[in-house]
């Protein structure tokens, strides 16, 4: 800052520095509120919350562990039922702890299996929904003058049906 020498060049330092003091105030009044609304319980949760669902690898824990939990209370449930006995409640208890802690450390064996029930569902739908003769148009089943394709074939077996296979991944 300049030497100041007359009363002018005084006066119009300090409104300088008063309009720089205003600027800096607005300046740490803002730092100051993004602090306060940073640190409010509900910002802390909300943040927390952002940074769990960002993480896959805690998403697929949550899945496992859901899952596990879901299969050993499926299993309790089936083996239980309704029953008052003692002694099948404390083997559905043992069955519910160990599905539920097999089902959770294995989750790749789990997705496996759940891929290929569920293609195994989709493809007996599909097929349910599309028989043979709706897709070519030909009853596989009439008799070799009514179906000219079953007169020339070399054998009148009918091609296996594939499995769905399971999917590793």
């Amino acid at each position: 800052m300049p030497t100041i020498r007359t009363e002018t060049e005084l006066h119009t330092a300090i409104l300088e520095l008063e309009k720089q003091q205003k600027e800096e105030g607005k300046i740490v009044k803002a730092h100051l509120m993004a602090a306060y609304e940073s640190i409010q319980p509900l910002n802390l949760i909300k943040s927390t919350l952002q940074g769990v669902i960002a993480s896959s690898e805690l998403k697929e824990q949550l899945l496992a562990s859901g899952v596990g939990m879901a299969a050993g209370y499926l299993t309790r449930a089936i083996v239980v039922g309704k029953s008052d006995n003692p002694a099948r409640k404390l083997l559905g208890m043992a069955l519910m702890f160990g599905v539920t802690d097999l089902a959770a450390k294995n989750p790749d064996a789990i997705k496996s299996i759940g891929k290929g029930l569920w293609n195994f569902i989709q493809n007996t739908l599909t097929s349910d929904e599309e028989s043979p003769e709706e897709v070519s148009g030909v009853n596989p089943e009439a008799a070799p003058e009514e179906n000219p394709e079953a007169a020339s074939e070399e054998s009148p077996t009918e091609a296996p049906i594939e499995e769905p296979a399971l999917l590793v991944t």
